[in-house]
């Protein structure tokens, strides 16, 4: 399996508790690894989101065009 990474170099600083990042991240390669016996690719991107008045609706917690509640996104393709 080929992983690749697309990491913003302009990411906003997120408040995160390193080792829950870090087994995300392990279980997330592992779990594509199983779901490819074949072979095939991964990538992991970063960038900065702003949160919408749709996604608002769905968290109490985020506050519309906010960047403090979710500053930034982690997208995912296998």
């Amino acid at each position: 399996m080929e992983l690749e990474t697309v990491l913003s170099s302009r990411v906003w600083v997120i408040e995160a508790d390193q080792n829950q990042l870090e087994s995300a991240l392990v279980n997330l390669a592992v779990n594509a690894r199983d779901a490819m016996p074949e072979g095939g690719k991964l990538t992991i991107e970063t960038d900065n989101t702003e949160l919408d008045e749709r996604y608002a609706e769905t968290d109490a917690e985020v506050i519309p065009g906010s960047t403090s509640s979710s500053p930034s996104a982690t997208a995912v393709r296998a």
